[in-house]
Formats: C-alpha cells, sequence, structure tokens
C-alpha cells in the first residue's frame, strides 16, 4: 500500500522536527542490541463530547496500535536503527489538554535481552 501525499508531508515534517529536537551530542545506539521504544501520545482530545448520552464510547476511535507503526518507522530512520531491533515496546495515550502538551514523547533504550524474554 503507498503512502498518501499527506502522510508522506506529515512524515517529512515529523522527521525534521524530531532531528530539531534529537541533538547532536545524543549517544550513538548500538546497532547490534535490542531496544525498547516508549511512546507517550498526547492527543488534541481523547474523549468523545457527547458520552455517554450520544456516543457509546467515552473515548474516541484511534487505535493507539495504529498510531505505532509511523512513529517507529521515524524514529528508525533519524537515530539510524532498523525498527527489527525494537524487540519490545510501550505505548499510552493521553488527553494532551490536561497535562498542558500536544504530541509525542518518545524514549528508546537498550535493553538486555533478557529483559523481554517470557516468563516460562
Amino acid at each position: 500500500m503507498s503512502k498518501s501525499t499527506a502522510l508522506k508531508k506529515f512524515l517529512a515534517y515529523s522527521r525534521a522536527e524530531m532531528l530539531k529536537q534529537v541533538g547532536f551530542d545524543m549517544p550513538m545506539f548500538d546497532r547490534t542490541k535490542p531496544h525498547r521504544l516508549t511512546m507517550e501520545m498526547f492527543m488534541p482530545a481523547l474523549y468523545n463530547k457527547g458520552w455517554p448520552k450520544s456516543t457509546p464510547n467515552r473515548y474516541k476511535r484511534q487505535d493507539v496500535t495504529n498510531l505505532i507503526k509511523h512513529a517507529e518507522d521515524l524514529v528508525a530512520d533519524v537515530v539510524g536503527i532498523d525498527d527489527s531491533c525494537f524487540i519490545g515496546s510501550r505505548v499510552t495515550k493521553f488527553h494532551g489538554p490536561d497535562y498542558g502538551f500536544i504530541g509525542v514523547r518518545i524514549l528508546l533504550e537498550e535493553v538486555e535481552y533478557a529483559e523481554v524474554m517470557p516468563c516460562i
């Protein structure tokens, strides 16, 4: 599936913004090690205004899992790590106005593989 023109523009803008924020003093990531990606998505509006009277659900229809892939690709591109090295992730969405922030906070950290092994 090809990306729409609007999505391409958004990703180009997002990449430029992320590059501004990363800084050149950021430690280099080891491309051979596993990494955990944590994203906090501060949405412009998380709640449906009409709930519970006119909408069946309190939360707007923005699946958190649909927000992940483009953000993963963007982070991988900016820091130079193939996103196949992201072996763990955590994504949480928030009602941005409650925090005075609309956007995404991202944490990428190198982990020991044992930290993400399943409990057997």
